[in-house]
């Protein structure tokens, strides 16, 4: 009876890859999965199964092995493609369902020992292949943090070059040091903490944790931050204003909501040449709450608007601090499976919309 199942599965490979595409597209549940993408290496993995099948000591450690092998680079190459662990585990699970159909329509009937070796098989390469997933998701996400540390240390060599030497001829001259000296100093300084305020704010964007969900009564809040940002607003002639309903209450992480609502507000006094930033906060039903904060700050540039939530990406005149407020602000907004977008009003200005759901029925990773 040995490798008859494997023998029918080779025959009726090309209808069970059929049903076996159908059933990933319908565990898929809408995810972007292409032709190709389905396609690829299905068949070369079915080969490689049906052969481990066929052997005569199918049951043996040597055979296992070998499906644990095919498995773990079944399992790579999906993080090769983009798709999540879920994914991976999916197309194992969907191989069962599409052999019984395919057994139930032809009539066939193998062996209960076939069966029982292929169902191990599987079982082996959905741990094999998640696993191997997983390890080469870790090491490349190590590998990434190695190459931001590493050039993050190649960017502060320079500054601290800099400083050293001048330290140096100070010591050497034993006098006062001159202006140029100081500038220098300042420079390198001012380098050196720009560098160090980056790796901490892009580490803190990577990293942001699991909302930590409470009760947030709106209109406090947002008098609070605009209490907290007119001094500064004054002083750029810009008047920060609020207006919300005052029964307004939605679930979110007070922290992160404020952060991301302070980032608004003060990019808006950032860019706004004069007038008002005004911030609003509204119903949107049936289970939402959109915030919006409206500037001055002349228009954006024609289809720019994206790059606005980049790390690191400045549009405007002012390049000072790092791009990121609008990054954490975006990233809030997706923890707490909201969203965030901009609005241009050509010639005057824009309007940031953060919209959140009013409830969060589990916290959002």
């Amino acid at each position: 009876m040995a490798g008859i199942l494997a023998a029918f599965i080779q025959q009726r490979q090309l209808e069970l890859i059929e049903r076996w595409m159908t059933a990933l597209r319908e565990a898929a549940a809408g995810a972007p999965l292409s032709q190709e993408q389905l396609e690829d290496r299905l068949l070369a993995y079915l080969r490689r199964l049906t052969e481990a099948l066929a052997r005569p000591d199918s049951t043996s450690p040597l055979a296992l092995a070998e499906t644990r092998k095919f498995a773990a680079e079944h399992g790579e190459q999906r993080l090769e493609l983009g798709y999540d662990v879920a994914a991976v585990v999916r197309d194992y699970a969907a191989l069962p369902d599409a052999l019984q159909g395919l057994l139930r329509d032809s009539g066939f009937q193998p062996a209960a020992d076939e069966v029982l070796q292929l169902t191990r098989f599987l079982v082996e390469g959905i741990a094999t292949a998640a696993h191997a997933y997983s390890l080469e998701h870790d090491a490349k996400t190590r590998a990434a943090a190695a190459q931001h540390t590493g050039f993050l240390v190649h960017d502060l060599r320079q500054p601290l070059q800099s400083l050293k030497l001048r330290a140096d001829l100070l010591e050497r001259r034993r006098g006062a040091p001159s202006a140029d000296d100081l500038r220098a100093i300042r420079s390198a300084l001012q380098n050196l903490s720009e560098q160090v305020d980056s790796a901490l704010v892009r580490s803190r964007l990577d990293a942001l944790p699991a909302p930590d969900i409470d009760s947030v009564e709106v209109k406090p809040l947002l008098d609070l931050l605009a209490w907290e940002a007119n001094p500064i607003a004054r002083v750029e002639g810009i008047e920060v204003s609020v207006e919300a309903e005052a029964a307004l209450v939605l679930q979110a992480d007070v922290r992160m909501l404020r952060s991301a609502l302070g980032n608004l507000i003060y990019n808006g006094i950032k860019f706004s040449r004069q007038g008002m930033v005004r911030v609003r906060a509204r119903a949107a039903p049936p289970e939402h709450v959109v915030f919006e904060v409206e500037d001055t700050c002349g228009g954006l540039p024609e289809g720019e608007t994206e790059k606005l939530f980049d790390p690191f990406v400045q549009l405007g005149q002012d390049r000072s601090g790092f791009g990121l407020g609008l990054a954490l602000a975006r990233r809030v907004a997706d923890l707490h499976g909201g969203a965030l977008r901009v609005h241009d009003l050509p010639g005057t200005g824009c309007v940031f919309v953060l919209e959140l759901p009013v409830r969060q029925l589990e916290k959002v990773h």
